[in-house]
């Protein structure tokens, strides 16, 4: 899976899983910073979704330092059983416990009330998801693309803007999500703003997640 963003780089995008869908969600929920400073320091947060109130686990840089805006990176997650694996672009970013129970559904998102817009394309998950459920008042699917308009709404009252793959069925504990993400604008542009990936839903107020950071290349 990649994300993409267009207009700035400070944006948050995310990915989650475990949820029934032509690609799937892991149990675990999403622990999230409302504080975003302006620093490749925290690249990446972690954190789950339980009843629709974010927590917040943790916040590290990446290896090779953030994603930029403007340019699709892609991101997948391995989960097996409780030990999740996150990789960007190939390089393994952090190994975290999920929250939730290991369930193969999940999807992407971004957040509200920060003017951000993302792209995401070739969102997979193995075994496959059966079914699409939307949390935004912006999604728009295109042939090679979805697009996830957040530029309304407030943060944390409208939550996550995320388009979410579920699938009826049982749990499965070991699976892999990955999609590609594209920042395309957040609050000062596209080197700023928030996606990034949930797995493990439950349903859609119950997931892990982690989302990325574009700061760096702010100034």
């Amino acid at each position: 899976m990649s994300y993409k963003t267009l207009e700035g780089d400070k944006g948050r995008g995310c990915k989650f899983m475990n949820t029934h869908t032509h690609s799937k969600f892991l149990h675990v929920k999403f622990e999230l910073y409302t504080h975003r400073p302006h620093s490749s320091g925290r690249c990446y947060q972690t954190g789950y979704m339980s009843n629709g109130s974010t927590t917040f686990v943790e916040s590290k840089a990446c290896p090779k330092g953030p994603p930029k805006g403007g340019v699709w990176f892609a991101v997948s997650i391995k989960v097996h059983g409780k030990d999740v694996q996150v990789y960007l672009d190939g390089d393994l970013v952090t190994s975290v416990k999920s929250h939730f129970t290991p369930q193969a559904r999940g999807g992407a998102f971004t957040f509200h009330g920060y003017k951000n817009v993302v792209l995401f394309r070739n969102f997979e998950i193995v075994p496959q998801p059966s079914y699409v459920s939307k949390k935004c008042a912006r999604a728009v699917e295109y042939p090679d693309y979805v697009k996830l308009d957040a530029n309304h709404g407030k943060w944390p009252q409208d939550g996550f803007c995320h388009m979410a793959y579920l699938e009826d069925g049982g749990q499965s504990t070991d699976y892999q999500l990955s999609v590609d993400l594209f920042n395309v604008m957040g609050w000062m542009g596209v080197n700023s703003g928030h996606l990034g990936v949930f797995f493990n839903a439950e349903d859609q107020d119950n997931y892990d997640f982690i989302y990325f950071r574009f700061e760096k290349y702010l100034f």
